[in-house]
């Protein structure tokens, strides 16, 4: 997420617009979305290089990007 929106947020909380539990929520959700948006680009560079047989070796190069990159927000 940007942050210039994280500033926004938090300042929405700050006016007292956002709860607390509001503001978690929506920052966690848009931190999820740039996760997603991350393994979706590494998986197309991965398939754009070529890489054997996608149907063998495909399902496996998926898990390890998306473990990956799960594991880096925890």
């Amino acid at each position: 997420m940007p942050h210039s929106l994280r500033v926004r947020l938090k300042n929405l909380n700050y006016k007292g617009l956002l709860t607390d539990r509001e503001l978690n929520r929506l920052v966690n959700a848009l931190d999820t979305v740039d996760a997603v948006e991350d393994i979706k680009a590494e998986i197309e560079e991965k398939i754009s290089r070529n890489y054997g047989s996608m149907v063998e070796c495909g399902m496996g190069m998926a898990l390890e990007t998306i473990d990956r990159h799960i594991g880096d927000k925890k």
